[in-house]
């Protein structure tokens, strides 16, 4: 969605909501089971519609998808059971709204589906980090976090009051959840030691500057020791900026040696020995590293896997593909 215009973006955000809204107003001041029936097939075309233009544009939400279903039930329900919905809706219209929130929140992650906030997360989030099981974590948890709020709203919305239809759960909304949004995505990658979310993107737009040109005509690397001692080739001085920093090495199994490699002034050099204690350390088996390097392992999914070890910055390992993601190869031979 990152080409779409904002008007575009805001619309697909908040679209299917409007109509919950409208149909609460109207159940509350024209409660017949006729006027409800042709509202709601209504809001069920217009629900329909904010489908189609989600799949053409992007991407249909859990939430538009629930209260597309939410109008559907209450058409049949009105068409079928036209007193009793009737006198339902009229009472409890707004515990509907809510249990829609609710559904479409808590109950996808049952089924092995994407947190509902992993839709919304990913468009200010790297693509790098999108299967990153911290950032999926992250989501989860923010998704639970919303299932309470619209659950505990639903419950409220029981007893028929303004305070508890309408003051408290906005109250809610508004007080925890969407502070909660704002804040627990970077408080949860500063107790992991990583980047913050701004950190994140910023590197990836200094990383996105000058494009990538692999600097070896397409061989593969044979062994560990041709991979770190070649990263200094690949090294990307745009992405990295003022940055200062060593990063180690220590290789086991296959191969046994260490390497350093110093980032400084724009610069990236090579060094058997620590010139002073790394800013980051890895620890990895010589076949991890060259299978990372490869191809043929993801490098993220491999550290959380704990198939290598890394320990100071972690925020420089997260920045590893964009500051070794190549330069032209005339600056090499120089």
């Amino acid at each position: 969605m990152e080409s779409l215009s904002r008007s575009r973006r805001l619309f697909l955000y908040s679209a299917p909501f409007p109509a919950l809204a409208f149909f609460k107003i109207w159940a509350s001041f024209e409660p017949s089971s006729a006027s409800l029936t042709l509202v709601s097939l209504v809001l069920l075309f217009y629900c329909l519609a904010v489908l189609v233009i989600a799949r053409r544009w992007d991407k249909p939400t859990y939430f538009d998808w629930v209260i597309t279903i939410y109008f559907a039930a209450i058409f049949l329900a009105l068409l079928f059971q036209p007193t009793a919905a009737g006198h339902f809706l009229s009472r409890y219209s707004v515990t509907g709204i809510y249990a829609c929130l609710f559904a479409a929140a808590f109950f996808p992650p049952l089924v092995g589906m994407d947190p509902f906030t992993y839709h919304y997360a990913k468009k200010s989030t790297p693509r790098d980090l999108w299967e990153n099981p911290i950032f999926i974590r992250i989501n989860r948890v923010m998704t639970y976090v919303w299932a309470g709020i619209f659950a505990a709203c639903l419950l409220l919305s029981l007893y028929p009051s303004v305070f508890t239809r309408a003051i408290i759960p906005l109250s809610m909304i508004l007080g925890i959840g969407l502070p909660f949004n704002s804040r627990f995505p970077d408080y949860y990658l500063k107790r992991m030691g990583l980047p913050s979310r701004a950190e994140q993107k910023q590197w990836a737009a200094e990383g996105s500057k000058s494009p990538p040109k692999n600097p070896v005509s397409g061989r593969l690397p044979e062994n560990a020791w041709e991979v770190v001692s070649r990263m200094p080739d690949f090294f990307n001085p745009a992405a990295a900026g003022p940055l200062e920093a060593v990063i180690g090495f220590i290789v086991s199994g296959a191969e046994n040696f260490e390497a350093y490699l110093v980032i400084r002034g724009g610069t990236c050099l090579l060094e058997t020995s620590p010139s002073r204690k790394s800013d980051l350390l890895i620890r990895t088996p010589a076949g991890v590293w060259l299978a990372i390097t490869r191809g043929e392992l993801d490098g993220q999914q491999a550290f959380f896997q704990q198939a290598f070890q890394a320990e100071g910055d972690l925020g420089l390992l997260m920045r590893m593909k964009i500051l070794f993601s190549g330069r032209d190869a005339a600056e090499v031979q120089r």
